[in-house]
């Protein structure tokens, strides 16, 4: 047997690939601040930060459903971490990149 764990999609691993989802979201929002020409790009920079707010809150809300509704799967088990560590490891290397904009007055503005 499974050793008690299910092998149907349920709705924490719905949420743990809806994670996974927002990642490259939460990229196209970063980059695209970071590449703005407008001065004023920080509905861009909000956006970016809902986006990784959700998915925080979506990572203790898998792993919180999955204990208490007995949800847990093969499939979330290796999901989760893998969302984790892709959403972790993005954070890093997207805010490693320098910002190179075409308009150096939206540069110095974000600086100061």
């Amino acid at each position: 047997m499974n050793g008690g764990l299910k092998s149907k999609m349920n709705l924490a691993n719905k949420i743990t690939i809806l994670r996974i989802l927002l990642t490259p979201i939460f990229v196209w929002f970063i980059l695209a601040y970071k590449h703005s020409i407008r001065v004023n790009a920080e509905m861009l920079r909000i956006g970016a930060l809902f986006i990784f707010v959700i998915a925080v809150i979506s990572d203790a809300l898998d792993g919180f459903i999955a204990r208490t509704r007995n949800q847990k799967t093969e499939l979330g088990t290796i999901l989760d971490p893998i969302a984790d560590k892709l959403l972790l490891s993005t954070v890093v290397i997207i805010f490693s990149i320098p910002i190179k904009s075409r308009n150096p007055k939206a540069v110095s503005n974000r600086m100061a």
